[in-house]
C-alpha cells in the first residue's frame, strides 16, 4: 500500500483504527508502559506513532 492509501484513511477519519477509544488499544498502551523497567527516561523514540497516543504517554516519562 502506498502513501495515498494512508492519506485517504486519515482524510476520512482522524483516528481510522480507533486507537483513541478502543479498549484493546488502551490496554495495549498501558501494558507497554508498565513493561518499561524505569519510571523516567532521558530520551525516547517511538517510530510507529500514527496519531501519537503512545508517543504522548511516553513523553510524560521522558525528558526529551
Amino acid at each position: 500500500m502506498g502513501p495515498s492509501y494512508f492519506d485517504a484513511m486519515y482524510a476520512a477519519s482522524p483516528d481510522p483504527w480507533g486507537f483513541g477509544d478502543r479498549w484493546y488499544e488502551q490496554r495495549k498502551y498501558a501494558l507497554t508502559l508498565a513493561a518499561l523497567p524505569r519510571p523516567r527516561y532521558r530520551r525516547a523514540f517511538e517510530p510507529g506513532c500514527s496519531i501519537g497516543i503512545l508517543t504522548a504517554a511516553l513523553a510524560h516519562r521522558c525528558d526529551e
